[in-house]
């Protein structure tokens, strides 16, 4: 599921420089053929010199501060064979993993890509570290992301205006940015490997092959040669950035070569696609629409319909309607059901992404729903886009307004964007009017958002102490509370599996700090730092082109627990029948924490990054508040017992 219509990768972030000389590429081929009748052969170190043409290392500039926030296939993929896997700890596992695998290759084989993404995405929670399950995830995310790239324009319109010399200065500057700011020291010969990778994914989806009027008879001759390739890349020397950069353009200039139709651009855009991709989880190239959605989300509005959906294999449900939007000013409801955009039908072969991206456009504009209500009859709607104001703090009210003694306060945080500070204040003035006399806050479903209003808001409640600590490839930076301005109320924070990043600074802020109880399900356990750096190219001084999503620090609980892969503990766990179960999985998005002071913003994802994040409300919800209400008696009563001498 998508957080709204015309940014439906809210969920993948609310989980990111410098020029170069660059210099024109020699003549000749890195290579040591070219394409004779399409068949092609790679180069091999061994029968080709070993040193390539000389380019002068890039220069670095230093970057600009901006604000920042915290992401073998073929037309016919094959099916994943099913591990021979020794015992684990729990032998069950090694039965649930398989049955895992069987799932996803479900998926595969019909190449409903961003569900066998959410799936394999869903598994590695629990088993992080099976190369399986990971190797299956990269999959799937490369072919939607692959989806994705050529079903945005500004994506393709980049591609066709770069000259090779702009493509390789826009190259350049997007590993001067990981080199310099990355959480990990890039290794080079790994990079141009998942480029690799993710280049013969391309190749196999019916977006990029059409897009170049690919043949058939190339397209078969292009996945041999990138399978020798790809086996040939394993012995390159390859330690260096410029050593990579000109493999870079001697595999570019082949395969361009070989297949005329593809330009050396495009080879060059997918193989660093596929490479920043290949970084970490979270790590991931935006195109410049993403970008823009970044920054309207984390603005908290944007030009859209004001719908929140999620997605199955026929259609876009439709999960809530955002109040005075142009989608409930029109009567859309909750549980209808979006089956075509302007007579295009929602449902496969179209990727939930390429199906939301329908229902994007310029303010102003409209377009034509065909809605399904949950009864089976349909209705067509005309939708103007306008401009939605998306709160991050929602539902606030009393819990037992009928109580003349024990007002128990209620608010939902969605995501934290530049207007949560703002509008949690608001919200807690408003309930300290109505006599609150405990508070809750309710992070379930919160999938995070910038880094810096998580602290400010954790602050708002803890008098001191260390809110977080974030580690960085060098140092190391912690974050204090400070005294001014806190509510002294008692406070319960609500917490689920899907309540991630920075909900997770916030949360694990106030269990540590002794605070408040924290009431719930283990959170999600992201525990990494994204910056996006905005991309000029050879743009530089004008709008950005596209950005990069950057992993660029882990952080840490106040205690100094990783966050990353354990999340944050409840003090009173609620468990459903759902979360007993090992093989339920439950979505959620990359979403990312801002850095500020490094460069950029991202677009909504899921990022995205982005992914299909699960937001509707379930039994377990219903169960996690009661047990909280219950746990605010208990305090509230405890307040009021007054201890009488012997």
């Amino acid at each position: 599921m998508k957080y709204e219509i015309q940014h439906m990768k809210k969920f993948i972030l609310c989980f990111f420089l410098a020029a170069v000389a660059v210099t024109s590429p020699c003549p000749g081929s890195l290579f040591a053929q070219h394409a004779v009748e399409s068949e092609w052969t790679p180069w091999r170190t061994s029968n080709v010199g070993l040193d390539p043409p000389q380019t002068q290392p890039p220069r670095p500039v230093a970057p600009t501060p901006l604000v920042t926030v915290e992401a073998n296939t073929s037309s016919a993929p094959a099916l994943v064979p099913i591990p021979q896997m020794t015992p684990l700890v729990n032998p069950a596992a090694t039965t649930e993993i398989a049955n895992i695998i069987q799932q996803g290759n479900l998926f595969v084989q019909e190449e409903r890509w961003a569900e066998a993404r959410s799936h394999f995405e869903k598994a590695l929670r629990r088993y992080p570290n099976n190369t399986d399950l990971h190797d299956l995830f990269l999959l799937a995310r490369s072919h939607v992301d692959v989806q994705n790239r050529y079903s945005d324009s500004s994506f393709q319109d980049l591609v066709k205006e770069m000259t090779l010399d702009q493509c390789m200065a826009f190259h350049d500057e997007i590993f001067n940015n990981i080199q310099k700011y990355h959480v990990d020291t890039p290794h080079w010969r790994a990079l141009l490997h998942a480029g690799l990778n993710a280049f013969d994914v391309a190749a196999g989806e019916a977006a990029f092959l059409e897009r170049y009027g690919v043949s058939e008879a190339n397209e078969e001759n292009l996945h041999r040669y990138l399978t020798l390739l790809k086996q040939e890349s394993q012995n390159w020397d390859i330690d260096s950035f410029p050593a990579m950069r000109r493999y870079v353009l001697g595999i570019a200039d082949s395969i361009s070569k070989g297949v005329s139709s593809i330009p050396p651009t495009a080879v060059i855009m997918e193989l660093v696609c596929g490479m920043t991709n290949s970084l970490d989880t979270y790590s991931t190239f935006l195109t410049r629409n993403q970008v823009s959605d970044v920054y309207s989300m984390i603005d908290g509005h944007f030009v859209g319909l004001g719908l929140e959906l999620k997605a199955d294999s026929y259609s876009l449900i439709i999960v809530r309607v955002i109040a005075n939007s142009p989608a409930a000013k029109a009567g859309l409801v909750p549980g209808e059901r979006i089956v075509a955009i302007d007579s295009a039908p929602t449902c496969a072969p179209h990727s939930f992404d390429q199906a939301a991206n329908l229902l994007q456009g310029p303010e102003g504009s409209s377009v034509r729903l065909t809605l399904r209500a949950e009864s089976g009859t349909q209705r067509e709607l005309t939708v103007i886009r306008r401009q939605v104001e998306v709160p991050s703090v929602e539902n606030v009210r009393i819990l037992n307004p009928d109580s003349t003694l024990d007002r128990v306060g209620y608010l939902k945080i969605s995501c934290f964007q530049k207007t949560t500070v703002a509008e949690l204040v608001a919200a807690m003035r408003y309930l300290d009017s109505q006599e609150m006399k405990l508070l809750m806050i309710d992070l379930r479903q919160n999938p995070g958002g910038l880094l810096q209003e998580a602290i400010e808001a954790t602050n708002l409640f803890v008098e001191k102490g260390t809110i977080v600590k974030t580690r960085g490839r060098e140092q190391e930076r912690p974050y204090y509370a400070t005294a001014g301005g806190t509510w002294k109320i008692p406070l319960i924070v609500l917490i689920d599996e899907n309540s991630a990043s920075a909900s997770e600074i916030f949360a694990g802020g106030i269990r540590e700090n002794n605070r408040g109880r924290v009431v719930g399900t283990r959170s999600y356990g992201k525990g990494t730092v994204q910056a996006i750096i905005q991309l000029g190219g050879w743009n530089r001084g004008m709008e950005p082109v596209a950005g990069l999503r950057l992993t660029t620090e882990k952080f840490y609980s106040p205690l100094g627990r990783a966050y990353s892969g354990a999340g944050v503990d409840p003090d009173v766990l609620v468990v459903s029948s759902e979360s007993e179960s090992q093989s339920a999985f439950r979505n959620v998005s990359q979403s990312g924490n801002d850095r500020p002071g490094t460069n950029g913003q991202e677009r909504g994802s899921g990022g995205t990054l982005f992914h299909n994040a699960a937001r509707e409300e379930t039994t377990v919800s219903d169960l996690c508040l009661d047990r909280a209400f219950e746990e605010a008696q208990k305090i509230l009563l405890g307040n009021r017992t007054v201890a009488t001498p012997l």
